[in-house]
């Protein structure tokens, strides 16, 4: 069972209700940019994250996928999968860059289960 649980959507509610204000255009476009973008690098990662499961056949499923971004002077995008095989339920995740092209070129910074951790932690 896939669940998809975007990270950006419970940062924006927490700061849209921290603030009680409404974004002005400007930040929602740039904010929308940014999620836009997530979404490119949750894209990206699949493929690599696929390739990575190929020993294991179909012998594993995909419990969960989290994305989202850290907004900075260069924005950082997670990608996070949470992932069952052999029944055992594990946590793998991207930490990663993006080029400002219009057709973006991703950078991987890290990777594993301690970047898993920041998305996954209970």
């Amino acid at each position: 069972m896939k669940k998809t649980f975007p990270l950006f959507f419970s940062l924006a509610i927490l700061i849209t209700f921290l603030t009680c204000c409404k974004a002005s255009d400007e930040s929602s476009l740039a904010i929308q940019a940014l999620y836009d973008r997530s979404i490119i690098a949750k894209e990206y990662t699949q493929e690599i994250f696929s390739e990575k499961m190929k020993d294991f056949g179909n012998s594993y499923s995909i419990e969960q996928v989290s994305y989202g971004f850290i907004p900075d002077i260069t924005p950082i995008y997670l990608v996070g999968y949470q992932y069952k095989v052999n029944n055992t339920v594990k946590t793998y995740a991207y930490k990663l860059i993006m080029s400002d092209d219009e057709t973006p070129e991703c950078t991987i910074l890290e990777e594993g289960e301690k970047v898993a951790d920041f998305l996954f932690s209970e």
